[in-house]
C-alpha cells in the first residue's frame, strides 16, 4: 500500500487547483476518534494547514453572538454622536455601534487572522469538543464557504482506545460498566447531531476514519470533498502518516496506553458491545 499511494501521488496530477477558492476546512470528531491522524494526513499538502485542538473556545463566541443577536439594541452611526442639536439626555440605553451581520464579520475577521498562515492559501482546524448541531451551524454562519469533515470511527474500538489510553484514569476509576453507558449515550447524542448537521448543509460530510486510512481512495474522496487538489499533496509524507499509529493505547514506539491483559480488554470490549446492541434495541422497538 505504501508504494501505491507514493506512486499515485507523483505519477498524477490535478491541474485545477480547487484549494484557491475554497474556505476553512474543520475536522470534529471524538476523542480517540481519528481527527489527529486526519489533521496529519491533511497537512501533507502544501496548500493548507490545519491547527490542533483549541478546547471548544468557539462555543463561548456563539454564546456572545447569540446574546448580542438576543438584546433589543439601535444601531448609531459613531458620526451622528457628534451632530449638531444631538440632546444628551435622549434615550440611548441600547444604542450600540455594531448590528448583528458587522458583529458577525467582526468575529470572522478575529478568527480568520487568528488562525491564517502566512505562506498557506488556506487554514482550518480539528476539534474534539463541537459536538453539538449548534457548533456546526455556528462555523457555517461565519463562514459559509467552509468544509467541515465529521470522523466516525467504529465505536467498540473507539471505546477500548479511551478507555485504557493513560490520561483516562477517572473513567477506570468508574468501572467499566458505567464508562460504557456513559460512553454510549454521547456517541449517540454526537452522531444524531451530525446526521442532523448533513441534512442541513451541503458542506457538511462524514467520512470513516478506517476508509481514509486504507490508502488512497479512502483517503482522497476526503481530499476531493476538501477542494485539495491531488498535486499540492506530498506522497511521500502522506505515505508515512497512514502507516503510523497516532498514540496507541495499546504499546509500539508511541503508545500511551495502561498496562491490560488481554483478559482486560475483552471484557471492557463485551461490556460496550452490550451496551450498544441494548440501545439499538431499544430504538428498533421505537
Amino acid at each position: 500500500m505504501k508504494s501505491g499511494i507514493r506512486h499515485f501521488f507523483s505519477q498524477r496530477g490535478d491541474a485545477h487547483d480547487r484549494s484557491a477558492s475554497r474556505g476553512p476546512l474543520f475536522v470534529l470528531g471524538f476523542h480517540r476518534g481519528g481527527t489527529t491522524f486526519v489533521q496529519r494526513a491533511l497537512n501533507c499538502s502544501r496548500h493548507i494547514h490545519i491547527w490542533g485542538e483549541h478546547g471548544g473556545i468557539l462555543r463561548f463566541y456563539r454564546q456572545a453572538f447569540d446574546t448580542f443577536n438576543a438584546i433589543p439594541k439601535r444601531k448609531v452611526d459613531a458620526r451622528a454622536l457628534k451632530a449638531k442639536g444631538r440632546q444628551v439626555n435622549a434615550w440611548s440605553a441600547m444604542e450600540n455601534a455594531l448590528d448583528a451581520d458587522q458583529y458577525r464579520d467582526e468575529v470572522r475577521r478575529h478568527l480568520s487572522a487568528m488562525f491564517a498562515v502566512p505562506d498557506k492559501r488556506r487554514w482550518g482546524f480539528k476539534e474534539i469538543h463541537y459536538h453539538g448541531v449548534e457548533d456546526i451551524r455556528f462555523l457555517n454562519t461565519l463562514f459559509p464557504d467552509c468544509r467541515i469533515a465529521l470522523l466516525h470511527r467504529d465505536p467498540v474500538d473507539m471505546f477500548l482506545s479511551h478507555y485504557f489510553v493513560h490520561w483516562s484514569g477517572a473513567e477506570r476509576g468508574r468501572g467499566h460498566e458505567i464508562a460504557s453507558r456513559s460512553f454510549v449515550s454521547d456517541y449517540r447524542d454526537t452522531m444524531a447531531a451530525f446526521r442532523q448537521a448533513e441534512r442541513e448543509y451541503a458542506n457538511v460530510s462524514t467520512f470513516d476514519v478506517a476508509d481514509i486510512g486504507a490508502g488512497v481512495q479512502g483517503f482522497m474522496k476526503l481530499a476531493d470533498f476538501a477542494g485539495l487538489a491531488q498535486d499540492g499533496f506530498d506522497g511521500s509524507a502522506l505515505e508515512d502518516v497512514i502507516a503510523t499509529r497516532v498514540g496507541s493505547s495499546f504499546g509500539g514506539t508511541q503508545g500511551k496506553g495502561v498496562e491490560a491483559t488481554e483478559a482486560e480488554i475483552e471484557m471492557v470490549r463485551r461490556s460496550v458491545e452490550s451496551v450498544l446492541a441494548n440501545e439499538a434495541a431499544i430504538e428498533q422497538e421505537e
